[in-house]
């Protein structure tokens, strides 16, 4: 099996910071651990936010054996890096990220993710999202997909 990956990131046309960050890294055992990060945009910091959610991942060693049940507490560890932060500077209240991160080894992948930063696997020629967004308005529905038109008009429709 042959694992490629890349990485692109646009400030889009909105922003005039991008706030997105990514790291990979493949380790010494052959696994290959990624995360990629989206600050909030609207909300104060969100470039630093994705900054720190990232760094959680990138502070572990190649020579680190990561294992599937590592990568919640990393995200926990860039969690809390965001928490120090606002509680550091209370001007950066407010600010958040989204985060997807992945360990694949071998034929194995897991993965932790929160927000709407999804993960989609590509085999052959099929692409397949793996992961759901988390939106506040799914909350609404009680899991359920909201209507096609709830999701373009309602004026929650964005919020994580």
């Amino acid at each position: 099996m042959t694992l490629d990956f890349n990485a692109v990131s646009h400030v889009g046309h909105k922003r005039a910071v991008n706030e997105d960050s990514w790291f990979a890294r493949r380790q010494d055992d052959g696994a290959l651990l990624l995360a990629v990060a989206d600050g909030m945009g609207g909300a104060p910091g969100g470039d630093q936010a994705s900054s720190l959610a990232v760094a959680a991942f990138a502070a572990t060693g190649a020579g680190d054996s990561l294992f599937p049940h590592d990568l919640p507490r990393l995200a926990m560890v860039g969690h809390k890096a965001i928490l120090d932060h606002v509680a550091s500077d209370p001007g950066m209240k407010g600010m958040g990220t989204t985060l997807t991160a992945a360990l694949v080894r071998k034929e194995e992948l897991a993965w932790v993710h929160i927000g709407d930063s999804r993960l989609y696997r590509l085999r052959k020629t099929k692409l397949r999202q793996l992961t759901n967004d988390h939106r506040f308005i799914h909350t609404l529905y009680m899991g359920d997909k909201p209507p096609p038109e709830i999701l373009r008009r309602h004026p929650l429709r964005n919020r994580l």
